[in-house]
């Protein structure tokens, strides 16, 4: 019984700090002051970039379908502001999908329902989603390894 209690209470541990460092990320990504959007035209052609919002403005470029823009505001017509060459620019909004930002998923080291541990993803740096996620990998592992221990320490007695 005392040994059941001590695994569950490392593998919550564990859990815990998963969350509280995927907790960190996503709050920071919600502090941006603009939402991040992708390029999404139906026959992959370019999204016209222009001056103001609507189509009676001058087109002053145009972004390629999958293009990553950040997107500072929208407006109730359907625009939505960017910034083009340092510049502030609009685009149709309906050729647009929104980063939906960091999603945390629930994992279980090797199967064992009370070794659960956290995944993220969504995060625009790949590097850092990748450590972020091999460390809270690392930190499964290490409580795997405890596991083992008390399981086998507890055989011993």
């Amino acid at each position: 019984m005392k040994l059941s209690r001590m695994v569950k209470m490392i593998f919550s541990f564990s859990l815990l700090f998963s969350l509280l460092i995927s907790n960190y990320g996503s709050s920071t990504v919600k502090a941006a002051a603009f939402e991040t959007a992708f390029v999404t035209t139906s026959t992959n052609s370019p999204l016209n970039v222009r001056s103001g919002a609507g189509t009676n403005y001058k087109s002053i470029g145009s972004l390629k379908s999958g293009s990553s823009v950040n997107v500072y505001s929208k407006t109730s017509t359907g625009w939505s502001e960017i910034r083009y060459k340092s510049k502030k620019a609009y685009v149709s909004t309906k050729y647009l999908s929104f980063y939906t930002g960091v999603k945390v998923t629930k994992h279980h080291y090797k199967g064992i329902k009370d070794l659960a541990y956290a995944q993220v993803s969504g995060i625009k740096n790949k590097k850092v989603e990748d450590k972020i996620n091999q460390t809270l990998s690392n930190e499964a592992k290490a409580s795997y390894k405890t596991y083992l221990k008390i399981k086998d320490d507890a055989k011993k007695e």
